[in-house]
C-alpha cells in the first residue's frame, strides 16, 4: 500500500502521541478519529475495512493479512513454542490439556473441562464445561491418556470413549474424532516477503548480557 516507506509505527506516533509526550493518560477516542489517523499514513477505505473486521460475525477467522506478512496457518501434531512456554509457566489454574483444536475442549486441573469448543466433536457427544473426566478408554484419566487416545484414534472408525462425571451424576460420551493432535503453527510461504517479522520486531535493542562474577560458577559454602 505504501511501497514499505510506511508502517504501524508510523500510526501509532500520530494515534498515541495526541498530547505530546506525556505520562500515562486515559483518552478517550472515537471511531471516526481512527478512521482519519489511518488515512493520515495511507488513505483507504478504513471504515469499511474495520467495520467488515470488527463489527461483522464471520464463522473463520480472516486470514488474508497474516498470507501477506509472508505466512499461512497450518496444523502439525505438536505444540508450537508459545503453547509450550505457557505451559512451562502454567499456575493453578492453568489448563493441563488442550485439545481445542482437536476434539475441542480444555482441561484443568483436578480433571475439569475447563470449556468446549462449539459445536466441535466434545460438543457434539454432548459434553459440558465443569464435568470432571474419569476414564478415557477404559483407563484412569491422566493428561498422557487422553492424548494417547487422541493419537491412536487417527484413522481408525472407533470414538474415543470418556467416563465423565458432572455433579453427582456419571456418564459416557462418545467422540467421534479420527485426525490425531492438531496445534497451529504460522508457516512462512517460500519466495514472500517476511512482512509479520517486520511487524513484531521490537523497536528496543535488547539489553546488553551481564557478565558472570566469578562466583557463579561455584556451589555457595555453608
Amino acid at each position: 500500500m505504501t511501497n514499505n516507506q510506511k508502517s504501524l509505527d508510523d500510526f501509532q506516533r500520530i494515534f498515541l502521541g495526541k498530547g505530546g509526550n506525556t505520562g500515562p493518560l486515559i483518552v478517550p477516542y472515537t471511531f471516526d478519529e481512527l478512521v482519519r489517523d489511518l488515512n493520515e499514513v495511507a488513505p483507504y477505505d478504513w471504515g469499511t475495512f474495520l467495520h467488515d473486521r470488527v463489527d461483522k460475525i464471520n464463522p473463520h477467522a480472516d486470514l488474508a493479512g497474516i498470507e501477506r506478512g509472508g505466512y499461512k496457518l497450518v496444523y502439525t501434531d505438536k505444540p508450537n513454542a508459545s503453547e509450550l512456554v505457557i505451559t512451562a509457566n502454567a499456575g493453578p489454574d492453568a489448563t493441563v490439556v488442550n485439545a481445542w483444536y482437536s476434539i475441542g475442549l480444555r482441561v484443568g486441573a483436578e480433571n475439569t473441562i475447563k470449556d468446549v469448543r462449539w459445536n466441535g466433536p466434545a460438543d457434539n457427544a454432548k459434553i459440558v464445561p465443569g464435568s470432571k473426566i474419569i476414564a478415557v478408554n477404559g483407563q484412569v484419566f491422566s493428561p498422557d491418556v487422553l492424548r494417547a487416545a487422541i493419537r491412536e484414534a487417527k484413522g481408525k472408525s472407533e470414538p474415543i470413549r470418556l467416563i465423565v462425571q458432572l455433579d453427582n451424576f456419571v456418564s459416557i460420551a462418545d467422540i467421534d474424532y479420527h485426525d490425531g493432535e492438531r496445534y497451529p503453527v504460522l508457516q512462512r510461504i517460500e519466495g514472500t516477503p517476511a512482512s509479520l517479522d517486520d511487524i513484531t520486531r521490537p523497536l528496543a535493542s535488547p539489553p546488553p548480557a551481564q557478565p558472570k562474577s566469578p562466583g557463579d560458577n561455584h556451589p555457595t559454602a555453608r
